[in-house]
Order: C-alpha cells, then sequence, then structure tokens
C-alpha cells in the first residue's frame, strides 16, 4: 500500500473515532478514571509496537539478516516480550496511583469523622443531608432544638424541619449554594420543640472528589434575626 493511501486512512479512522466520542468506547479512552489512563497508555502500544517490529523485521529480511520464517518468529516473540513489560509497567504505575488514593480517601475519611466528632459537641443546633435533602448527621444541640433524638433524625428529610411557608426559600438556598453563591445565614421557620420559630440558619455545600454530594447547616441564634433579611418577605 503507497504510504500516501495509509496515511490518508489513518487520518480518515481518527476522524471517524473522533465523531463518536459519546460512544462507550470513546468514553472509556477520554475518562479521568484508571481505566481510562490505562487505555490511553496501552491502546497507542498495541498499535504502534507491532507496526514498528514489523517494520525492523522487513529490513532485517531486506538486509539478508535472517529470513521470513525466523523473521515471523523475532515478530511474534518481540511483540509479546514488549507488550508483557509495557502492560507490567502501566500496571505497576496504577498500583502506585491507587495506592496514593487509597491513603488520600482513608486521610480525609479520618479528618471527617473527627470534624464531626467536634461539630457533635458544638452549642449550636448542626446538621446535614445529602442532595435529596436525607439528613446525615444530627448533632446533640440539633436533638435538644427539635426535641428529635439523632436515630430518628436521621430517618427523616430536611424539609421535616422547615414549615411550608419557608420550604420554597430553603430550595431556593440550597440552589443558590449549587451555583456557588456565597454561604450567609438565611432567616427559616423551623419546627422546633417548642413550636414554629424563626432562626437564621447558615448552610454551606459539601464536596466529594470536587462534586456536590450534599449541603452542612448551623442554626445561629435566634437573637441575629435583625442582621438577616428574610427571603420570605422580601420575595
Amino acid at each position: 500500500m503507497p504510504v500516501g493511501t495509509a496515511v490518508l486512512l489513518l487520518v480518515l479512522s481518527l476522524g471517524v473515532v473522533n465523531s463518536n466520542a459519546s460512544h462507550a468506547l470513546i468514553t472509556v479512552i477520554t475518562s479521568k478514571s484508571l481505566g481510562g489512563a490505562m487505555a490511553r497508555r496501552l491502546l497507542p502500544a498495541s498499535i504502534l509496537i507491532p507496526i514498528a517490529l514489523g517494520f525492523l523485521r522487513l529490513k532485517g529480511q531486506d538486509a539478508g539478516w535472517f529470513g521470513p520464517v525466523l523473521g515471523l518468529v523475532l515478530h511474534v516473540v518481540a511483540t509479546i516480550i514488549l507488550l508483557a513489560l509495557f502492560v507490567w509497567w502501566n500496571a505497576a504505575a496504577l498500583d502506585r496511583i491507587a495506592s496514593e488514593n487509597r491513603r488520600f480517601e482513608s486521610a480525609a475519611q479520618d479528618a471527617q469523622t473527627t470534624w464531626l466528632e467536634i461539630l457533635g459537641h458544638v452549642s449550636n443546633p448542626t446538621f446535614a443531608h445529602d442532595l435529596q435533602g436525607n439528613l446525615t448527621f444530627f448533632n446533640a444541640a440539633a436533638e435538644r432544638l427539635f426535641e428529635l433524638p439523632a436515630a430518628e433524625a436521621l430517618h427523616k428529610n430536611f424539609y421535616a424541619l422547615v414549615t411550608p411557608q419557608s420550604a420554597e426559600a430553603a430550595r431556593s438556598i440550597l440552589s443558590g449554594r449549587l451555583i456557588g453563591s456565597a454561604p450567609r445565614p438565611e432567616s427559616l421557620v423551623l419546627r422546633t420543640g417548642a413550636g414554629e420559630q424563626r432562626y437564621p440558619v447558615l448552610t454551606t455545600m459539601i464536596c466529594h472528589d470536587g462534586n456536590p454530594a450534599g449541603f452542612f447547616s448551623v442554626v445561629a441564634p435566634a437573637s441575629l434575626l435583625f442582621e438577616v433579611p428574610d427571603p420570605v418577605s422580601a420575595g
């Protein structure tokens, strides 16, 4: 095959691959996961190594160093050895990355555990919930404010803690945190053990691996209400 034809076919093949970048195979190759990193390392080698060795085989045969049969054997054996070495090197590199990720995740988990233990003893009512609103943390001060045991609260939704008139304001606050608005105390009417009471609530977003994972809220003393604009009346 002429060199120009081969180059043209290669360019067309790359164009077809790029036009189908949303398909599963290309999605894996372009992903930031360990599988994507492995694919990006192994695929070029699996294509270039046989081509390079085939070219060297032809040059050796043309030079008279060996015949076609021995050239084929050398080509196959060399391809197997080089690909095996490349796979081993890639596996060792990915194993180091996975080990570092495990250490990072362990450190992050320890930090989160310590953080939650500290928050469990702060004087301000504090709770957290996931993106669906399911409560995932409820400290002792929140138990006293809502007169609700943590074990029972963790089976409830965040919107069970606010009154219907504040539910829409709460959704607006959470939506604002998702798009990056600055956290500040917002006035919400809460269903406390003493009845419906208005409190300033500071809500921040929790991220995991750079992605939104939930929200963390701290209830401030009611005496700060004069500093907090009322989102219900403002709307």
